[in-house]
């Protein structure tokens, strides 16, 4: 119920912005709402990468073997599509640069070589554009 009525007043608040027959102090208003709503995700957002990075990568790395790792990423890969399987890997290669080595070189044995070689481009691309939103 909370959620729905969050989301109903991000709608109307978007609603609000958009007619341009409202005053525009209540448009401006309005604005400033959906920017404050969007600096919370954008908070919340890291908050839950910060965690992840520290505390659960470490843990899955050292309690799960290697072999049910790799058959796990590539189950996680085969589900997503295209362009979410792209984000996924951008994402896994930045957690394994912070990891101990042999977590990078599992990376590089684990990956094929095309999708490696193109990390950087789906990076530059794909992830910065996207993680880019977040640090508005």
């Amino acid at each position: 119920n909370h959620l729905q009525n969050s989301l109903g007043f991000k709608v109307e608040q978007a609603s609000i912005v958009s007619n341009t027959s409202l005053p525009s102090h209540a448009r401006h208003a309005a604005m400033e709402q959906i920017a404050s709503m969007a600096g919370t995700l954008s908070t919340l957002t890291k908050s839950l990468m910060h965690r992840e990075e520290r505390v659960v990568v470490p843990a899955v790395a050292a309690l799960i073997p290697k072999g049910q790792q790799e058959s796990l990423n590539s189950k996680v890969l085969g589900s997503l599509g295209l362009w979410d399987s792209r984000m996924h890997l951008v994402g896994m290669h930045e957690a394994v640069q912070e990891l101990r080595p042999e977590e990078s070189d599992l990376f590089q044995t684990s990956i094929p070589y095309l999708p490696r070689i193109m990390i950087p481009r789906w990076k530059r691309n794909l992830y910065v554009p996207q993680a880019g939103m977040l640090d508005e």
